[in-house]
């Protein structure tokens, strides 16, 4: 996923230059750019991956929004001309909440065990 980063930015481009882009799809893409460079963030991009998973779901959620503004044939061009397919962006998608998943089971377990190891209640 992270390899695919250079791409998404340059279907980020591509689709934000798009004429037949309407309003209310660039605006989610202006947005989610926004979200990206803002310090206020759902998670802080201090808390290490989990800071930066929620920036690319958001991100990757914005630019599969553009796309579905878009006709089929002009979908393909754009994830052609970046080097991306369809398959990219689902599968991306399902890795950023697989592993936030993990992280939160894995804190959550790990918590509870530093509690009762500790003879603290949770």
């Amino acid at each position: 996923m992270v390899g695919r980063m250079p791409a998404y930015l340059r279907l980020s481009w591509r689709l934000a230059r798009d004429p037949l882009l309407s309003r209310k799809r660039r605006a989610a893409m202006v947005a989610a750019a926004g979200y990206l460079v803002s310090p206020v963030d759902l998670v802080p991009g201090v808390v290490p991956v989990l800071g930066q998973l929620d920036d690319i779901a958001v991100a990757i959620a914005a630019i599969r929004l553009a796309l579905d503004g878009l006709s089929p044939e002009r979908r393909r061009m754009h994830l052609a001309g970046a080097g991306l397919a369809d398959e990219d962006l689902v599968a991306d998608l399902r890795t950023v909440g697989a592993t936030t998943g993990w992280i939160i089971r894995t804190t959550a377990r790990t918590t509870g065990r530093v509690t009762v190891a500790t003879g603290r209640p949770r």
